[in-house]
């Protein structure tokens, strides 16, 4: 096999700890506790950023909410500028109407169609 450049690969142990070893299973045992803590943190840890996750997203659906609540009160204000024409119109007029008036006096030719 070495000629067809094939080489066996070992099947990697969990524990690489000779079975000559006085405490082996006390030690193999200690390993598996680190193991089940490690992976009981690493759920706590994944349920805590799921819980800080639905916070924010409650907190951007508030928030949208708000922003949401700001614009269509804006655009009612808009509305209510549009169907109510305010007094600047009436004065812009009464102020064209007076500089007309003084422009028609001060001519001396008026030509009308």
């Amino acid at each position: 096999m070495k000629a067809l450049g094939i080489s066996k690969t070992r099947a990697k142990h969990d524990n690489p700890i000779p079975n000559l070893y006085p405490f082996k299973r006390k030690l193999i045992e200690a390993l598996e506790r680190k193991k089940k803590n490690a992976e009981n943190e690493r759920k706590a840890k994944k349920l805590r950023e799921k819980e800080e996750q639905s916070a924010m997203d409650e907190m951007t659906i508030v928030e949208s909410m708000n922003r949401t609540f700001v614009y269509e009160s804006q655009m009612r204000l808009e509305e209510e500028e549009k169907v109510n024409p305010t007094l600047e119109g009436k004065q812009h007029n009464k102020k064209f109407y007076r500089e007309l008036n003084q422009v028609l006096t001060a001519s001396d030719v008026i030509c009308l169609k």
